[in-house]
């Protein structure tokens, strides 16, 4: 099967599961008010500071998001080469800053590897398609271009739970000063 078809088989698959999905959420208006009234993007002045310090983030594409509260500021972002420092956002706990310096550790050689594979792959790819017919070179381009993707994808992998892990400690010791604060338990 050609990879033009594959694709087509793909697109068609996805746009019948969504498309029902879709079409579920949009008939339930009072299902979608209820979301949006659950995180609401104006809070009010008694909120903890817990609520308004809390950390997460959001991934899209190639691009991080980490966003503080339920406002959701912006307070870090990284894309393909731009890195930011997480340590920094993070620095009132120490676990967290750790964890915010492997990931800075990690994230960039994995970008670098999984770049440098793909151009890799794709340089062994064209100089067999121009030579006609695999050559030593060629075939060394392609375990070489794989190895740096799999390294690369291993770096991004051990990234991304560095991120998970410390802006978890960042918020468990956010609370517990909270908790401290207010006197609970």
């Amino acid at each position: 099967m050609s990879p033009s078809i594959m694709y087509l088989w793909v697109f068609a698959l996805l746009s019948t599961v969504s498309t029902p999905v879709a079409a579920q959420i949009a008939s339930q208006p009072t299902l979608v008010a209820k979301m949006a009234l659950a995180h609401p993007k104006n809070p009010s002045p008694a909120q903890s500071e817990y609520d308004r310090g809390a950390l997460r983030f959001e991934s899209h594409r190639w691009t991080i998001r980490v966003l503080r509260g339920t406002d959701e500021v912006v307070v870090g972002r990284t894309q393909w080469f731009r890195p930011f420092d997480l340590a920094s956002i993070v620095a009132p706990s120490e676990q967290a800053q750790y964890e915010a310096r492997e990931f800075n550790r990690n994230r960039t050689p994995g970008m670098w590897g999984l770049t440098f594979g793909v151009l890799t792959i794709v340089g062994g790819t064209i100089a067999a398609q121009t030579a006609h017919h695999p050559t030593p070179l060629t075939s060394v381009a392609g375990i070489a271009g794989t190895w740096l993707l799999i390294y690369g994808a291993e770096r991004l992998d051990r990234a991304s739970e560095a991120l998970s892990r410390s802006l978890w400690w960042y918020n468990r010791d956010l609370k517990a000063r909270d908790d401290a604060r207010t006197g609970q338990r």
